[in-house]
Formats: structure tokens, C-alpha cells, sequence
């Protein structure tokens, strides 16, 4: 794009921006009018200095952020930032006082004589009559713990801008494998998406996770997925580590030097040597295991290997300040390694558990058919690591840089083992009997807590879920800032870089094994409906199910999987901000560019079939080919819910792997599938995104006022799979006589899905916003605040692709490269009150209206859309921007040290909140709560220190109804403990505990008695000893 169309594009940006150029336009005429109505001083100016410093706990050894510094008797106020730093400009010449306060800490009292035109250094140091005197007189340092982080937390919340909440990454504990998600579910409005033990990726406000957008020192982080283009913006937590993270920011209602979101922005605040005074050094040993497997022997692990269920854990970080504290160097390295157990029942092996009738008037009363019944005992081993490092440099007093190298690493096999008891759909001789439809007969009963099934088959198999994942994240950071008196000025370049894959055979087995018994007459029982405990299984006729010399393997059913994806962000940005007085207002304006590349690339080869044959070729013929001779005999089928269903046999895949590769002439491969899964799965993308923003903060008196705006211009190509149909393919190979093509041949494959097709999509953005702060009392705020967001399409559909042309009825299937993004207002109010010492309690209140959002639509013309002049005449189901939507909800928030209390009730802490959540419809919202909540109580006398803490998911829908039934998972009280007590000056004992009472994650369609799934992944429990110095 040349100059001049990239000019116009710009002024057409400003053109479209309406509403909302005129609230910015109003608003700062406004502000500007208020500023200038100030009386300003008629005498000659007097003489004034700057006052700079740090501010220190001294306890904790570490540099304050957002401490109030202000100039006694006058309206001067700054608050400290990165490193404790801090600037006050225009101070009177002579004598002054400063006033530095900061929650948790005495407020101190400084003399200092300001020299004119001259800049006076000042440090403070502050501490708490609750350290006691051996801190202070000893100078033994304090470890910073929930009461620093809630004091951290607080100020951050308090002197924002805007509605946010930020904690340290130590204000529980250490957090259990290192992983962030584990974290942030203590957050209000915060609800985790689980995938069996670990959490995946997070909801803001019943958002879903692609509304939220993931940075790490104010910059999106790359996100390799599961290695599927179907993740699209959802960002998953599994290849991030807190280890180097210093503090975490959730804010919810962005400013315009952040990216657009609908929900809010995470952003990790990493670690920094300039915010510790001096050397320090901690570390961390420990080790973990889980409750369902806890034991110190080797024993008969995730493959067909012993190994140590208690898995050791590890971390270490060095920081100290060189060249008379103008260099700075931190760096750090971890390892966490987690065994996990996991027993998990479902109706319906995870698809739709129940059949049900059409008649949506007897919904409460008819009983469901259960579709089949699959268990699954999975072991796996999850190994994290983080290496960093951040050297930061003082050039000047007044410019300074710091470059940081993050790089995590991520190492999951999961390789669970499964038996599946399937039903066969109702006939007069076969299915349920006496349902509906089914055999009858008399006497059977027919209910939710007892189904017999006639014509049934049951399964040994692995369900495709045995693999490895593994894969990295490297993020690599650079900054310059230059400060003088009022202006500040950023640079700031990042690159990230994410891999992921998977594998199965590569590694040394099958993806997944299947096996058939005969068809047989069984029935399952429960002690009621919607029990998940004690169900009885029974066969009545057939050959004998659990011995498999009667079991055959399924055609081309051993598997294998191969994915692979890499995600790149390129982003640089330039900022500045100028903070001025006019009179008695306080006035700061702020401005920047920046931009991001993001290219992403994924390709994925799903059950690539192979088939045992043995040494005469023939599948089942017993030459060492048929299931009896590949039962796993070290592993014990264990699914946890009590019955008789134990000890069901499971195919050994990692022997068969081994066979494999000793004697490949025994298998045969699928090749002509394998070769089509290749070609239908492959996909580029890369969007580019400009942005530039203004934004004017006005301090009058008890209140603030920010309006800002942000334009923003996207730019998205994709190139993805062109399946040109069956007719077409055939006609392509063989024009004169297309009805002699195989469709089972690679010449007839390759013309079909080899072809790829590209597009590309430009538009520009305007959005604005507007935050507003008053003080009622000193510590009494309210907040009110609007901003426009937008939501990119998904990456899957910005791909172009075609599938499924039928040219007997004229219709395809497409994604849409053409959609919008979707738009939203959002409106955010807050009463904010904060505790002395340490504490805080927040109401708050937020409204969300969406436009534009993302459907997908069957039988819609091809007119207008990407296809029209390709296909003419079709039909396609597609997705479009076609429903609006609206949320609104509550949040209450509260924190506090209730060191008023007398004697040892002195140490206790507390901690809770609660979000309740509106939706216009759940079917908008799927996978999203309407309530949550989280609470805690923490303990602290002497050397010892306690915390207990209770996290509550109420039920989901996740699917849309059909027939008026709809799936769910059920509410979920997770609770999680942290104990440490301190032997030493530098060692700490300490035990962490998660979900100790192994809550379960549980499902049901449409009625809870009609329980579709029940999982349970054992207590994680972990015991260390750490320490600093």
C-alpha cells in the first residue's frame, strides 16, 4: 500500500468515527474549558525545583510501585512507579515536606530543601510497627506474602485510571505447576475452562476466552494452540509459566494504548532486578504427587513402564544491581512435573449422552436412552520449565533500558486407556428394551436408573487420547524510556514465538487401538438416578466379554497422529506522555503508535489408520494378530466409581508399537487416508494490525476525567483447503470418461483436496473511550467508565475453505473471509472503598451490548458472498455476522487484614467475591456461568502462616438445546490449601494443596438426573521447602 492510499485510509478512519468522534471532541472541550477557567497566578512565578527519589519497603526489600508521594500544604502529587521511582515537578523552592503513604505501611513524613531549577534526590523508606523489631533492628528481610501482595494489589487498584485488579504472583503461595490459569481463577469475574486436570484458558465475565487478549509486559504473547486453526484467538495457558512473573493485571475496561478487547486484557507484569534493593536470591525444592496414586515406589506408570508417581519440582532466581545500581540482573530457571490421575465416566463417550423424542411438552417426564457408555483411566505426566533473564540499564539519570528473554517449555503425555460399552439404535430385535421404539419385553424395567440392552457390542480401545503434546514459547521484550521533569517517552520492540505438537507412534505407540466383541445382551444399574457411584453391569447372553480371545480388531484401527503448529507476533510500539499543571488542574496527555504481525501456520494429520495383518497378510487370522495376543497384563483397569466394571481388559499399544517397528511387512497403512488427511489439513495465516491512540487525563480537585480514542487498521490473508467435490475431481483426471476414477486413488485425491485457495480482508476501526474517577471521601472512590471494543473474526473462518460440494443438490459448506468483526459498548460503573491497613471492598456494575456476532447459517444463497461467481446457483452453509446480543452483571469484591483485632485473632486475613452474570440468552454464552464466587481465610502468627481457599463455578450450559435438551456441566467447589512455617532465617517449609477434596468436574443433559458425564483427577499435594537470601 503506497502512501497516499495509506493517507486516505487513515482519513477514512476519522471519517467513520461518529458517536464517537463526537463524544471525544465534546469531552475535551470540557476538560480544556474547565482548565482554562482555572485563576491563574497574576504575580511573577516563583521559583520551583523537582524532587526524585525511590520508594523502599524496607521489610521486604523491595522498590514500591503506585506509593503516593505528595508535597505537604500544596496540590502536589505523584505516584511512584517502576523500581519505587517517582517525580515531582514545579515544587516551591525552600523547605518542603514530603508525605509518602502506602497501605500496609506508616505513613512517613520527609524534610527536604528544594533548590530552584534544580533536581533534589530523596529516597524513602518504609516500614510497619507489624514487622515487629527484630526486622527492623536486625535487618532480616521479610518474605512478601498474601499481606504485601493485597497492599500491592490495592495501590495498583486505587491510583488506576481505569476499573482493573492486579496481585502479585505470590499472593497465595506458590501456584501449583506454575501455571498462570491456576492463578487468575481467584480473580473476580474470572471463571477457568478445564481440560480434564489443567486449566486451558479463562473467561472475563462470562465472555469466551477469544474475547480476552493475553500480553506480557503490555504485548499479545504467541499461542501455538492445540495445534488445530479451530483454537483461533482462544489463548491457552499451558506454555506459560508465572515463574518470572512479578505481578498479574486484569483489567476490564481497557485505555486506548491497549489492545481492543470486549472482555479486558491480562497482562503479566514481569520481574525486574530495579524493583529489589540489592542481591537476592530465592529458590524452591519440593515434591509432588496425587492422592489417587500416591506412593513412593516405581509402579506401572502412563506407558507400560514403572516409574516415581511423586515427581520432584524445583526453582531458582538470582537478582543483584551493579555499576552503583545502574545495571540490573535478573534471572531465573524452573520445573514442574506433575503425575495426574484421572477416572472419568460418560453417557454417550462424550458425544450427546441420551436420545430423546421430539414432544418438547413431556421434557420433565420422559426418560432418555442412553447412547453408550465409555470409561476412561488415564495416567499422565505434565512437565513445565521457564528459563529468563532481564538486564536492565540506567544510562542517564534520565534515560534508562531493559531487554528480557523468556523462554517456557511444555511436555504433557497423556495416555489414557479406555472401555466403551456401545447400544444399537431401536429396532423390534435390537436397543433398549421397552423404550420407545425398542424390543419389548414384559417385566424389564425401563428407567434412568436401570436400561437393558439387546444387540449390544462392547469395546476395548483408546479413543484416540493417547498421545504426547509438547511444544514452547519464547518471548523476547526491549525497551528505551526517557524521562524529563513532566515528558516521558517509550520505545518498546517484542517478538514471541510458539510451537506446539503432537504425536503418538513417533514416540513409540498408537495413537488408539479398537477392538469389537460379539453382539451381546447386557444391562447397567444404579442405586437411583443420576447416581454415578456403584453402577452394576451385567451381561446376559454372548460370548464372555471380559476375556479377550473373543474380541477382533476393527478395520484399520490402529492410529496414529501427527499435528504441528507455530505462531508468530512481531510488534514494536512508540509512546508519549506529557504531564503539565494548568492552575490547580493536574493534566496529563498521552499518544502512540503501534503495530503487530501475526503469522500462524498448522497443520493437522488426525487418525492416520494402520491395520495388523501378521505374516500371511490376512487381518484376525491368529498369526499373532488378534487381540488375545495384545492385552496389557501390567496395567489393572481402575475407573473409580465402585460396580463391577474393574479389571476390564485394554490393548497394549505400546507393544503393538514395537511389533510395529520390528515387523512393518505385518501392518498395513491406509495410505490413500493419510494422504487425504494431509492435504485437508493445512492452513496459513498472518494479520497485520496498525493502531495509534490519544488520550488526555485531568486531575480537578476530588476528580479525574480521561477520554481517549484509538483508530486502528486490520489487514488479514489466509490460505486454506479447496475440496472441489467428487464430480469435479473425477472430471479433473479423467475428462472423457470421469465415471472410471476411483475415489480410493492418489491421482483422485490429489485433485480434489490439493488445490488451495487465499484471501485476504482489510478494514479500519474507531473506537473510543472514556474513564471518570471521583473521590468522595480519601478513601472512598467511584468510577464510572464507556468503551467501544471490537472482536476479529475467528482465524478459521478468515481462512478460506470449501468442503462438501454436491452438484446433485447444488450445495457446499465455506468458511467466510468476508466477516466483520463484531462490535460492542461497553458500560462500567464502581464504588470502591479501601481498608486501613490493608483491605478493599468493591461494588461494581457493567453492561455489555454486541452487535455483529458470529453465526453459522445453512441454506443461505451464494449471491454476495466470496463464492458467487465460482459456484452460481448454490446454497452454502456458512457463518455471517447476523444476531445481536446484550450481558450485564454484578461484581463484589472484598479483601482485608483484620489486624484491629486483638491478640493472635490479629493475624487473620479474609478474602472474597462474587459475579453474577445476566445473559439475553445462555445459547450466546455457552461454556459461561452466571455465578461464581471465591472466598479465603488466611492465618499468620509468628514463624507460621495458613490459608484456606474455596473456588465456586456454578453450572454451564455447553451446547444448544435440541428437542429442548441441553447439556451441562454441573457447579463445582474447588478448595485449595497453603501452609508454611519458617524454620530458618532462609529456609521455609511449606505444603500446598489443591482441590483437596477432589471435587469432581460432572455433566448432565437437560435434567441433573440425566447425568451424562463424571470425572475425578485426585488431590494435588506438594511439599517443599523454600527460602531467600
Amino acid at each position: 500500500m503506497n502512501a497516499v492510499s495509506s493517507a486516505i485510509s487513515w482519513e477514512a478512519v476519522v471519517g467513520r468515527m461518529g458517536c464517537a468522534d463526537r463524544l471525544f471532541r465534546f469531552v475535551i472541550s470540557v476538560a480544556a474549558m474547565s482548565a482554562l477557567s482555572v485563576d491563574l497566578p497574576a504575580t511573577e512565578t516563583m521559583p520551583t525545583g523537582t524532587v526524585a527519589g525511590r520508594v523502599l519497603n524496607v521489610a521486604t526489600g523491595q522498590y514500591l510501585r503506585n506509593a503516593v508521594v505528595s508535597v505537604k500544604s500544596t496540590h502536589l502529587t505523584a505516584v511512584s512507579e517502576a523500581g519505587g521511582e517517582f517525580t515531582l515537578s514545579g515544587v516551591p523552592a525552600g523547605a518542603v515536606e514530603l508525605v509518602v503513604d502506602y497501605l500496609g505501611l506508616d505513613t512517613q513524613t520527609v524534610a527536604v530543601s528544594v533548590v530552584a531549577d534544580r533536581t533534589v534526590r530523596c529516597d524513602v523508606n518504609l516500614t510497619s510497627a507489624d514487622y515487629g523489631d527484630e526486622v527492623v533492628t536486625l535487618g532480616q528481610l521479610v518474605v512478601s506474602g498474601e499481606r504485601e501482595g493485597n497492599a500491592k494489589a490495592i495501590m495498583d487498584q486505587r491510583n488506576a485510571e481505569n476499573m482493573k485488579k492486579v496481585l502479585a504472583s505470590d499472593a497465595f503461595g506458590k501456584v501449583p505447576e506454575n501455571n498462570v490459569g491456576e492463578f487468575l481463577k481467584l480473580m473476580p469475574g474470572v471463571t477457568t475452562d478445564y481440560v480434564e486436570a489443567d486449566v486451558r484458558a479463562i473467561r472475563l465475565r462470562g465472555y469466551n476466552p477469544k474475547y480476552t487478549s493475553v500480553m506480557m509486559d503490555g504485548a499479545r504473547v504467541a499461542m501455538a494452540g492445540s495445534s488445530t486453526i479451530g483454537t483461533g484467538r482462544t489463548f491457552e495457558f499451558e506454555q506459560l509459566s508465572i515463574s518470572s512473573v512479578e505481578a498479574v493485571e486484569v483489567s476490564k475496561t481497557p485505555t486506548p494504548d491497549q489492545p481492543s478487547t470486549a472482555a479486558g486484557t491480562v497482562n503479566l507484569l514481569s520481574k525486574g532486578a530495579f524493583d529489589r534493593k540489592g542481591r537476592r536470591i530465592d529458590y524452591s525444592v519440593s515434591v509432588l504427587g496425587n492422592s489417587r496414586d500416591l506412593t513412593l515406589e516405581k509402579t506401572y506408570g502412563w506407558n507400560d513402564q514403572k516409574h516415581y508417581k511423586v515427581r520432584p519440582n524445583f526453582a531458582f532466581e538470582y537478582s543483584d544491581v551493579f555499576l552503583h545500581d545502574r545495571l540490573g540482573l535478573l534471572f531465573g530457571v524452573s520445573r514442574s512435573d506433575v503425575y495426574g490421575v484421572q477416572q472419568h465416566a460418560w453417557i454417550g463417550g462424550g458425544g450427546t449422552a441420551y436420545n430423546v423424542d421430539t414432544d418438547l411438552t413431556n421434557n420433565d417426564s420422559e426418560v432418555p436412552r442412553a447412547n453408550s457408555i465409555q470409561f476412561q483411566h488415564g495416567l499422565r505426566t505434565t512437565i513445565r520449565t521457564n528459563k529468563n533473564v532481564r538486564i536492565d540499564y540506567k544510562v542517564t539519570p534520565e534515560l534508562s533500558a531493559w531487554v528480557k528473554l523468556d523462554y517456557n517449555t511444555f511436555y504433557n503425555e497423556s495416555l489414557n486407556r479406555n472401555f466403551q460399552m456401545n447400544v444399537p439404535n431401536n429396532s423390534a430385535t435390537a436397543g433398549v428394551v421397552n423404550s420407545p421404539g425398542g424390543p419389548v419385553v414384559p417385566g424389564v424395567e425401563y428407567s434412568l436408573r436401570s436400561q437393558t440392552i439387546y444387540g449390544g457390542t462392547w469395546q476395548m480401545t483408546n479413543a484416540g487420547t493417547a498421545r504426547v503434546k509438547w511444544g514452547d514459547t519464547t518471548i523476547l521484550n526491549g525497551n528505551v524510556e526517557f524521562k524529563r521533569g513532566g515528558l516521558l517517552i517509550t520505545a518498546q520492540a517484542d517478538y514471541s514465538r510458539a510451537t506446539n505438537r503432537y504425536g503418538s507412534l513417533d514416540h513409540g505407540w498408537f495413537d488408539n487401538v479398537v477392538a469389537t466383541s460379539p453382539t451381546l445382551n447386557w444391562s447397567w444399574q444404579r442405586p437411583s438416578a443420576g447416581s454415578h457411584e456403584g453402577i452394576l453391569y451385567t451381561q446376559l447372553s454372548g460370548a464372555d466379554a471380559r476375556n479377550p480371545a473373543n474380541y477382533t480388531f476393527n478395520n484399520n484401527s490402529l492410529t496414529a497422529v501427527k499435528r504441528r503448529s507455530k505462531d508468530q507476533i512481531w510488534s514494536g510500539r512508540a509512546d508519549v506522555r506529557y504531564k503539565m499543571e494548568l492552575g490547580d488542574v493536574q493534566a496529563a496527555f498521552k499518544g502512540g503508535v503501534v503495530s503487530t504481525l501475526n503469522v500462524r501456520d498448522v497443520e493437522r494429520q488426525e487418525s492416520m489408520q494402520h491395520m495388523i495383518v501378521g505374516a500371511d497378510g490376512v487381518a484376525n487370522s491368529g498369526d499373532n494378530d488378534r487381540p488375545i495376543n495384545w492385552v496389557e497384563t501390567g496395567f489393572k483397569s481402575d475407573w473409580g466409581w465402585g460396580g463391577n466394571a474393574n479389571g476390564l481388559p485394554v490393548l497394549n499399544r505400546f507393544a503393538l508399537a514395537r511389533y510395529y517397528f520390528e515387523h512393518p511387512s505385518y501392518f498395513t497403512l491406509n495410505s490413500i487416508q493419510h494422504l487425504q488427511t494431509r492435504l485437508q489439513n493445512s492452513w496459513d495465516f498472518k494479520e497485520q494490525i496498525d493502531g495509534a491512540y490519544a488520550q488526555a487525563i485531568f486531575t480537578m480537585g476530588s476528580f479525574d476525567l480521561s477520554p481517549g480514542v484509538r483508530v486502528e487498521r486490520t489487514y488479514s490473508w489466509g490460505k486454506g483447503v479447496d475440496d472441489i467435490g467428487d464430480l469435479a475431481a473425477k472430471r479433473a483426471v479423467n475428462p472423457s470418461n470421469p465415471g472410471s476414477v476411483s475415489s480410493s486413488s492418489p491421482e483422485y485425491v490429489y485433485a480434489r483436496y490439493g488445490g488451495r485457495l487465499t484471501r485476504d480482508s482489510r478494514y479500519n476501526t474507531a473506537l473510543a473511550y472514556l474513564n471518570g474517577t471521583y473521590r468522595i471521601r480519601e478513601n472512598l472512590l467511584f468510577r464510572a467508565s464507556y468503551h467501544d471494543a471490537i472482536t476479529r473474526a475467528d482465524i478459521a473462518n478468515l481462512i478460506p475453505g470449501i468442503s462438501n460440494v454436491n452438484e446433485s443438490n447444488f450445495t457446499l459448506n465455506a468458511t467466510n473471509p468476508d466477516l466483520k468483526p463484531e462490535k460492542s459498548k461497553n458500560f462500567n460503573l464502581s464504588l470502591e472503598y479501601y481498608l486501613k491497613p490493608v483491605g478493599q471492598l468493591t461494588a461494581g456494575w457493567f453492561k455489555s451490548k454486541i452487535k455483529n456476532l458470529q453465526r453459522t447459517q445453512t441454506g443461505i444463497p451464494v449471491t454476495d458472498t466470496w463464492l458467487a461467481s465460482e459456484y452460481p446457483g448454490y446454497t452454502l452453509s456458512i457463518t455471517d455476522n447476523v444476531a445481536n446480543s446484550e450481558m450485564s452483571g454484578i461484581e463484589l469484591d472484598y479483601a482485608q487484614q483484620l489486624s484491629f483485632l486483638p491478640g493472635r485473632l490479629r493475624g487473620i486475613g479474609v478474602f472474597g467475591n462474587y459475579t453474577r452474570l445476566h445473559f439475553d440468552s445462555w445459547e450466546n454464552y455457552l461454556n459461561s456461568p452466571k455465578d461464581t464466587w471465591n472466598a479465603g481465610i488466611s492465618y499468620t502468627m509468628g514463624r507460621f502462616y495458613a490459608q484456606f481457599r474455596v473456588n465456586y463455578t456454578g453450572k454451564r450450559q455447553t451446547s444448544t438445546p435440541v428437542y429442548g435438551w441441553s447439556n451441562f456441566d454441573g457447579e463445582r467447589r474447588m478448595c485449595d490449601v497453603t501452609a508454611s512455617y519458617r524454620l530458618t532465617r532462609f529456609a521455609t517449609l511449606f505444603v500446598n494443596g489443591r482441590n483437596i477434596f477432589d471435587e469432581p468436574i460432572w455433566g448432565y443433559q437437560g435434567r441433573e438426573e440425566a447425568w451424562a458425564r463424571y470425572a475425578r483427577f485426585g488431590a494435588y499435594w506438594e511439599l517443599g521447602v523454600k527460602g531467600t537470601f
